[in-house]
């Protein structure tokens, strides 16, 4: 596939905030700094990837998300 066509149908997008919670409850409610740091430098990351859309889990019901993916596949 080229680079300029569309390699994934659909982006999770999440704020950094909701990111490192999610990760500090899977950790007993405590964020290393390693972990955050590493989720600070990789947030963002794919922002520029060529896709059809982007879901953003932070602000979009997960009804939403499911309603737009099932869309693409009809």
């Amino acid at each position: 596939m080229a680079k300029n066509e569309k390699e994934a149908a659909e982006l999770f997008r999440q704020r950094l905030a909701t990111i490192k919670e999610r990760f500090a409850q899977r950790t007993h409610g405590h964020l290393p700094e390693p972990v955050s740091r590493m989720l600070e430098q990789h947030h963002g990351k794919f922002a520029d990837e060529n896709v059809l859309g982007v879901l953003d889990t932070t602000t979009t019901s997960i009804e939403e998300n499911y309603e737009r993916l099932l869309a693409l596949v009809e």
